[in-house]
């Protein structure tokens, strides 16, 4: 053994002397919370070696003064009094309150909202449980493509390696990093190119959303619906037909109605639908404007019911077949006559609307409509009538009672004459002259309730010689007349130019992509639009078919933009002032909300958790962290979401945080040197610093991502700097780590000057995440908190979300 090497008796005992047994002392108090503890948990024996391993410590540490004290009290609590310090320690509740258990404590997304009413009448099953209103979108990760994302961002006229953000400037990293085929990368570039204009475009006008479903039904071929005329019909002699001159010239012309594939001949008869009405002349008289908008509207009523485009497909010659039936419909048209608004109800004859989905096409599934279902009850209790009495028709015994055979008389009666009326119906069905009488059946089950052969050709409800026109009556003594626009705002903002109410799909977008800076500032916190659109990208991972998928009939862009704008909470906070700023129902913004609150969490579960060693050091400030230039450094630090004073005394007791004095949530804000910010997952307000550094989990992210991240095949370990109340130490060791804290010191005693210097430097460094919290809290979801009424879990994803939407919309705080 040589005798320059120091036995690790004299080292152990050097680093005892020197803060080891002070530090063992402290991290003791911290846990020992009450006198309790020694007499309900420990024995007599335990107690006594703990005592005297306690006085030892504090030999060990120089302060003999304080050991001779020691040896006075009682109980191992009372010794240890002077070591109690630390702004997050757990103290005694006061009265009768008892401290929250270790199962109330523990992520704030796992707490039941029921309040002990609910529970007491769920526990005695006199009500069932309440229904979740958390989201049900699936949250699906992805690899991130940075060089696909690049490309869509310089497309879009963003450049990442210009950028101040420091996701950006990570982004143009790694994209660097990444392998890229340069062969196909000017295919990419004009790809990403042609599809942004197309996205632009459609930023600016809105549609109606349609399901996979409703796309399949319009994409699919369309069974066509046989129409013929009826039986009856075709026995009354001299049905019309064209001249075969008029046929050979003209052709043979096909209903235009969708899903009719009738044509000229065979007895079936066509009318012309009206053609769009030419613009009136300056000057023409208020007679002309409100004959010619009536006649405008005939037209745009005529083509939207025989399934075309209204006001778009302007085709000219359009013909229908005399097999649909017509209705008369009225409604009140408004024109504009010298500033004044006048108005008058018209009678519009139109065909009956029957498109791809009209349920006056028949449907083979359906049971039709309550109308159709009484038919159908009456016409099936009549089969059963007649089938009861067709299996009864075995003779009685002889010694059948006089009851029995009265019975079966009467089972025989009501069978004959039900099908007496079943018979009369068909007949009355097939042979009826009257059209007022005899209407086609258009429910496949009161057909063949009725006894009629599925499949066979349906006939129309219109004799050969009745007159089909689209007509447009005036409604006499109807007019009216403003005095001024300002009376009809309400009726304006209600109803579209032709008198019905105005769909969410019709109205104009209200955002742009070209609006103002300032406008996007104030509502999302964004500095532009240009790095709004820029995120949205980095969201989707440069997929187009993720930045453009809607859940409602507003724009991409609209949808994105009341996301971003409900998660900043600066503006619209109230659930009705979102209502009447973009114009969809309260159900729907939930959907919109949900649909890109997982796009988001895709990303930021996608992407590295943490930023490499090499991109840390590349991207820090070189000159304030110079003395970090070999180690990897991470900050943590926790901040409070305020609560609602719960009503249930467990989880009162669990979010309630003696040092912030309120009913909150406590989520963990971590920061790498280069600025980095992660977010994470928000806890209950009475979990402790220490504890939530323990169990959390990011700190085992760490030694995995250390691990993971090797630099020339060494690992570099985390460095966690935190503040004082955290008691990190332990936690640190156990996942291989070191940790960095401002020194503690009992009560009444001062700093040595080499405590308050390392005091100093610690909370130096630490200035760079006290900022990181606060830019976190320029979010109102930070600062108004959480409420009852929330969602828990969309509230915690859109705080997670956040958390690392900021590394893209502010500068780095380092």
């Amino acid at each position: 053994v040589c005798v320059h090497t120091k036995p690790r008796g004299l080292l152990l005992s050097v680093l005892l002397a020197e803060d080891l047994a002070e530090h063992m002392l402290l991290e003791l108090t911290s846990m020992l919370t009450s006198a309790a503890v020694e007499s309900d948990v420990w024995s007599e024996e335990q107690v006594e070696k703990a005592k005297k391993s306690v006085l030892i410590l504090m030999e060990a540490s120089g302060d003999v003064a304080a050991a001779t004290e020691a040896a006075k009290k009682d109980t191992l609590f009372d010794m240890l009094q002077p070591y109690k310090t630390g702004t997050q320690q757990q103290k005694q509740w006061d009265r009768k309150h008892k401290p929250p258990t270790a199962d109330e404590i523990g992520p704030f997304d796992e707490i039941i909202l029921d309040s002990p009413e609910q529970k007491a009448k769920e526990l005695f099953n006199r009500s069932s449980p309440k229904t979740k209103l958390d989201p049900v979108e699936e949250v699906v990760n992805y690899t991130p493509d940075y060089i696909q994302t690049g490309i869509v961002l310089n497309a879009s006229g963003y450049d990442p390696s210009k950028s101040d953000f420091i996701g950006f400037k990570l982004l143009e990293h790694r994209r660097n990093k990444q392998p890229v085929d340069l062969n196909a990368m000017p295919q990419m570039i004009s790809t990403a190119q042609s599809n942004w204009r197309e996205l632009l475009q459609e930023a600016e006008s809105r549609s109606m959303r349609q399901s996979k479903q409703q796309l399949a039904n319009l994409t699919q071929n369309q069974p066509a619906s046989p129409v013929t005329k009826r039986k009856s019909y075709e026995l009354r002699s001299q049905i019309i037909t064209p001249s075969p001159k008029k046929m050979k010239k003209s052709g043979a012309k096909q209903c235009s109605k969708v899903g009719c594939d009738n044509i000229e001949g065979k007895g079936i008869q066509f009318n012309r639908i009206p053609a769009e009405p030419p613009e009136l002349p300056d000057g023409a008289s208020l007679a002309k404007k409100l004959t010619n908008r009536a006649r405008r509207e005939l037209w745009l009523e005529s083509m939207d019911r025989i399934g075309r485009q209204r006001g778009v497909d302007k085709t000219k010659g359009l013909r229908i077949c005399n097999c649909h039936p017509i209705e008369t419909i009225r409604r009140r048209l408004y024109v504009e006559d010298n500033g004044t608004k006048a108005s008058k109800l018209f009678d519009l004859t139109v065909v009956v609307g029957a498109g791809v989905e009209s349920s006056v096409i028949p449907s083979e599934t359906t049971k039709g409509v309550g109308k159709d279902r009484f038919a159908q009850q009456q016409l099936q209790q009549l089969r059963d009538d007649e089938d009861t009495a067709r299996s009864s028709i075995e003779e009685l015994p002889r010694d059948a009672s006089p009851m029995e055979v009265t019975e079966r008389e009467n089972i025989r009666l009501k069978g004959e004459l039900a099908s007496t009326m079943l018979e009369m119906q068909r007949l009355a069905e097939l042979t009826s002259d009257d059209s007022r009488h005899s209407s086609p059946i258009t429910c496949p089950a009161v057909e063949k309730s009725a006894g009629f052969v599925e499949g066979k050709e349906r006939p129309s409800n219109l004799a050969p010689n009745q007159k089909r026109r689209f007509r447009v009556v005036e409604v006499k003594n109807t007019f009216l007349r403003s005095s001024s626009n300002k009376n009809n705002n309400s009726t304006a903002n209600k109803k579209s130019s032709t008198g019905r109410k105005q769909l969410s799909a019709q109205k104009p977008p209200t955002v742009l992509p070209t609006m103002a800076d300032d406008e996007v500032k104030r509502r999302t916190g964004f500095c532009n639009v240009s790095t709004l659109l820029a995120y949205v990208i980095v969201v989707c991972n440069g997929d187009f078919d993720r930045i453009r998928r809607r859940r409602t009939s507003l724009t991409w862009f609209e949808e994105w933009f009341l996301y971003l704008e409900w998660k900043y909470h600066a503006t619209n906070l109230r659930q009705q002032d979102m209502e009447a700023a973009w114009g969809i129902d309260k159900r729907f913004i939930n959907h919109v909300k949900d649909c890109k609150a997982a796009l988001d969490m895709a990303a930021f579960r996608s992407w590295p958790r943490f930023a490499s060693f090499e991109e840390d050091k590349k991207l820090r400030n070189p000159q304030k962290w110079a003395k970090y230039d070999k180690y990897r450094v991470i900050q943590w630090d926790m901040t409070n979401i305020p609560a609602p004073k719960f009503a249930d005394a467990s989880l009162h007791r669990a979010t309630f945080s003696q040092y912030y004095g309120m009913n909150c949530a406590k989520s963990g804000i971590g920061m790498q040197l280069c600025g980095w910010a992660i977010p994470e997952k928000a806890w209950t307000g009475a979990v402790e610093d220490g504890t939530y550094h323990s169990n959390a989990g990011y700190v085992k992210a760490q030694k995995e991502f250390q691990e993971a991240d090797l630099v020339h095949g060494k690992v570099i370990k985390f460095h966690n700097i935190l503040d004082r109340g955290y008691r990190g130490n332990v936690t640190a060791f156990r996942n291989d780590q070191l940790c960095l804290q401002p020194p503690s010191s009992r009560s009444d005693r001062r700093f040595t000057g080499k405590q308050t210097i390392y005091a100093g430097s610690v909370a130096r460094d630490r200035a760079g995440n006290e900022r990181g919290v606060r830019v976190m809290k320029r979010s109102g979801m930070f600062k108004r908190g959480f409420k009852e009424t929330m969602s828990v879990k969309r509230f915690c994803d859109a705080v997670l979300t956040w958390g690392f939407q900021v590394n893209f919309m502010y500068k780095p705080v380092h």
